[in-house]
């Protein structure tokens, strides 16, 4: 693709078949033939079904109401669409990392987590 070699596994040995194998080297290099980057569009594949962190959140926060007094449960979500959302809400749960975390709750201390946002 564009000029530079590529090399994109498709499978494990001894997981699959020589012929099994076979196939996917042929499946892969019809899109070659389009012009489309395979690999590309296999990362693009996988990527569109990953649930994102603002996804997620209200299956985790529908597990906790019963515990909660409803004023803390609007303050936490409240809190997660102001403090959390906008830096790693729309970002896929797989890529993101400890760090990333550590940057949100270090940017909720510098303004003191008191509700007296910069």
């Amino acid at each position: 693709m564009d000029g530079k070699e590529k090399l994109m596994a498709l499978a494990a040995y001894p997981g699959v078949t020589l012929k099994a194998a076979r196939t996917r080297r042929d499946e892969a290099r019809e899109p070659i033939a389009k012009d489309i980057d395979p690999s590309a569009a296999r990362k693009a594949t996988k990527t569109a079904g990953i649930d994102t962190f603002e996804a997620i959140t209200p299956e985790w926060f529908g597990r906790n109401p019963t515990k909660w007094v409803p004023a803390h449960a609007e303050k936490i979500i409240r809190r997660f669409e102001v403090d959390v959302f906008p830096w790693i809400g729309p970002r896929p749960t797989g890529g993101i990392t400890a760090p990333d975390l550590l940057a949100v709750v270090r940017r909720i201390e510098a303004w003191g987590g008191t509700g007296n946002r910069p």
